[in-house]
């Protein structure tokens, strides 16, 4: 019988897997037509329905556009011209045109576009999509997986990462493409595979639940104040740094970005880290809990502060004031905290309420769906969306899982760490194709300056906070001090990753006129941070003698006289109180009385 059961778990995961890769491979093709297509539709539709006016005004900007004569057109050739690209035909093509309210739009549904109940266009459209989208992007995909793969089975390769190794395969295939298109084989706009729908949206939600989700609750808590200056004050210096030294750097003429706003803006979007390679091999070989926690927790928090200082500098630069910068750093921050926090709590008491325990698929669907609708929920309120769901996260992995059966909880582990790791090794894939395929020698070169700005910067960051941190230890009588190789560790743990890359594609263009360079060298200083420093982990370990392959129980860093104790305890009360906490009796009765 248990044989039977795990065949069955295996078989579910699969399926699962295979889930998880088309939804997200699937769902940018669908974002990008619908965006494109929805702006096209509106200009034709101007054009048809117009007074002659606005037409003959849209018809000479259309061909002014196109280099084209003033020669008279027909309408479907101003249609054909105001189409553009092939790719944007294709698009068009997909959504289709709004209903007019008569003829056979009165008899469908208002979801149906006109163009799919007229002629052939609904099949036109799905061939269209399949060969100029899906196919290129799941293709990409495919083949990183396996020479990904492929990587890690000599054993010259084996030690490289997960992430490292479909990185690598990523920069070659995009090396392979980049020659390709240069030749004319190819259409390069086939490959515009990177856009900041598709990574806000789908791809980092999941990411950051999903961190929230595991996260060591009682190894946070015991470190969670030292977390915070390296994470706060950590930040505001590596932020610092690296804009008056980029400042620096283009007033001697080493780079083209010479305002110091935009220096601000990347130096913010840079700082960010984000350690998957790392805390992946942390894992597998089993890292001591201290460097582990501190590692994940400042990566956990700095991403917080980082997207607070970058919409600031973003958003509100001609106003901005020493006052006013910090009011709308707490509001932001404190505010996305406690949306997340509020918006999880609901969902798990409506969760509570429909008795979802026993009802394995139900739970954890409803579970990996509050990550996408509580990211998607604070981004349309102008909160941050990362912080709103790491936060939730955090509840969830806390309240909702003790609402689990054991099969649940083991389903829905794998599960989300299955999504996240999908969606990282997408964000990877876009980041190594797109780094190959750069088509200027400024970005990379403004990349590699920017390389070397972080790594200084994180040397300036970490040590003395290491060394304030400490101090406060020892003050506090805290038995757990950062030894000088753990610090060395966590310098060497700055990668940098998907909300650096997503950051980079939000800078307003309006204001900045080198976002394109900032875009390029955000790519370069994720792939070599990569390259470097995830591909370097094990090595480093072994050359600080950082202790491994522990087995700890989860309150070993707790001191029990604490402060944080009695807080958390309390808080914990009230969550109880509030979002249940059933006892795993009750719960292996439901999950009997399910089967």
């Amino acid at each position: 019988m248990a044989f039977t059961i795990h065949i069955r778990h295996v078989k579910s995961m699969k399926l699962m897997q295979v889930f998880v890769l088309l939804s997200i491979l699937l769902v940018n093709p669908v974002v990008t037509a619908a965006a494109t297509a929805h702006h096209t539709r509106q200009r034709v539709s101007t054009l048809s329905k117009g007074g002659h006016l606005r037409h003959d005004v849209l018809v000479l900007k259309a061909k002014h556009n196109m280099g084209g004569n003033s020669e008279p057109v027909s309408e479907k050739r101003e249609e054909r011209l105001l189409d553009g690209t092939h790719e944007e035909q294709v698009l068009h093509s997909a959504m289709g045109a709004p209903h007019e309210g008569h003829g056979l739009d009165q008899d469908v549904p208002s979801t149906i576009a006109e163009d799919q109940i007229e002629g052939n266009h609904a099949i036109n459209s799905v061939h269209a999509l399949a060969s100029s989208l899906v196919v290129p992007s799941t293709g990409i995909f495919l083949l990183c997986i396996l020479l990904g793969n492929l990587l890690t089975l000599t054993k010259w390769t084996k030690w490289i990462p997960e992430s490292l190794a479909t990185l690598t395969a990523s920069v070659i295939l995009g090396l392979f493409l980049h020659q390709l298109m240069a030749r004319h084989y190819i259409e390069g706009e086939t490959f515009t595979l990177v856009n900041s729908v598709m990574l806000n949206l789908f791809l980092l939600p999941i990411i950051i639940f999903q961190s929230g989700w595991c996260l060591r609750r009682s190894d946070f808590m015991s470190q969670f104040e030292y977390i915070l200056v390296f994470a706060i004050l950590g930040t505001l210096i590596s932020t610092f740094f690296i804009a008056f030294v980029s400042y620096g750097l283009a007033y001697l003429g080493l780079h083209e970005i010479t305002d110091l706003r935009s220096n601000f803006a990347f130096a913010a979007l840079i700082s960010a880290v984000d350690p998957v390679a790392t805390l992946s091999t942390y894992h597998q070989l089993g890292v001591e809990p201290l460097l582990n926690i501190m590692v994940f927790g400042e990566s956990t928090i700095n991403d917080a502060v980082a997207i607070v200082l970058f919409n600031v500098i973003n958003e509100n630069w001609d106003n901005l004031s020493y006052l006013s910068a910090a009011w709308r750093i707490c509001v932001l921050l404190f505010g996305s905290m406690g949306f997340g926090t509020v918006v999880s709590t609901i969902l798990i008491v409506f969760m509570r309420f429909a008795k979802m325990t026993g009802h394995t698929h139900g739970e954890v669907l409803y579970v990996w769906t509050c990550a996408f609708f509580i990211f998607a929920l604070a981004e349309s309120l102008h909160f941050s969306g990362i912080i709103a769901n790491l936060f939730a996260g955090i509840v969830f992995g806390i309240y909702a899982r003790r609402h689990l059966t054991e099969q649940g909880e083991r389903v829905c582990d794998t599960y989300l760490k299955l999504s996240a790791a999908t969606a990282d090794n997408c964000v990877f894939v876009l980041c190594g194709t797109s780094t190959a395929m750069m088509n200027s020698l400024r970005g990379f070169e403004f990349g590699l300056l920017a390389l070397v700005m972080c790594l200084v910067a994180r040397l300036f960051s970490v040590f003395p906070c290491g060394v304030i941190v400490n101090a406060m230890k020892k003050m506090q009588g805290e038995p757990n001090i950062l030894s000088w190789q753990k610090l060395v560790m966590m310098w060497h743990s700055g990668l940098r990753g998907g909300i650096a890359l997503v950051l980079a594609l939000e800078v307003n263009g309006q204001w900045c006129e080198h976002k394109a360079m900032i875009v390029n060298g955000t790519f370069v200083v994720i792939c070599t941070c990569l390259f470097i420093l995830g591909g370097s982990t094990e090595v480093m370990l072994r050359f600080m003698g950082v202790e491994t392959h522990v087995q700890a129980h989860e309150d070993v860093l707790v001191v029990k006289d604490r402060y944080y104790v009695k807080l958390f305890n309390g808080m914990d009360y009230v969550g109880c109180t509030i979002m249940g906490n059933p006892k795993k009796a009750e719960v292996a009765m439901l999950e009997e009385d399910s089967d």
